[in-house]
């Protein structure tokens, strides 16, 4: 039994790093081959008016459409679009990439209804809000002090604070990503408003 589960678990991983190598890969060719035309990043316009970004692509397909019209050359009504004949790997980093962005806003809305859940009793968990608790800093202004990444530790090992009123809370390792997935979001927006 203990090996099955062993096994499982390596297999899952190798899958899981696998696609992470696509999505990695997958943003590469994009950057060299699409960024002059397509907004590759989870805002901003795309250069191109005509060219949608990269993160609203992925409500139109399903990963193996994508990869397959990828193979197959993309065939769109504007004449800007140039030919890219690649290769099968090269289709299916960037469909990887590319739904990459929807898999994201899912493991947004996870770790926002995971703030509301357990934070947003005396944080501001979004851009605009008050705190409802003075000695509680608003999640806004946390991403801009912090690293997203560098709290992922805290937030699976429990968050030790200064105040005996901040509860101890340990996330899972699939919460943490979401929250992580949540807080970036929250960054991008607060630089977003900066500019």
């Amino acid at each position: 039994m203990m090996r099955a589960l062993i096994a499982t678990v390596a297999v899952m991983s190798f899958v899981g790093f696998c696609r992470a190598d696509d999505v990695s890969t997958g943003k590469q060719l994009a950057n060299i081959n699409c960024a002059r035309c397509h907004a590759l990043g989870e805002i901003g316009d795309s250069p191109f008016k005509a060219a949608p970004p990269f993160r609203i692509i992925h409500e139109n397909y399903s990963e193996g459409e994508l990869e397959d019209s990828f193979n197959e050359g993309v065939a769109v009504a504007h004449p800007a679009m140039p030919d890219w004949n690649m290769t099968s790997d090269e289709a299916r980093q960037l469909a990887a990439f590319v739904m990459s962005f929807g898999e994201q806003k899912k493991d947004v809305s996870k770790g926002r209804a995971l703030a509301v859940a357990n934070c947003s009793r005396c944080h501001a968990i979004d851009d605009a809000s008050e705190n409802s608790f003075a000695a509680a800093p608003p999640f806004r202004d946390v991403v801009k002090r912090y690293d997203p990444e560098a709290l992922a530790e805290a937030l699976a090992e429990g968050i030790a604070t200064g105040h005996p009123a901040m509860p101890e809370f340990e996330f899972s390792v699939e919460q943490v990503g979401s929250l992580l997935a949540y807080f970036k979001d929250l960054e991008a927006s607060a630089r977003a408003q900066e500019q």
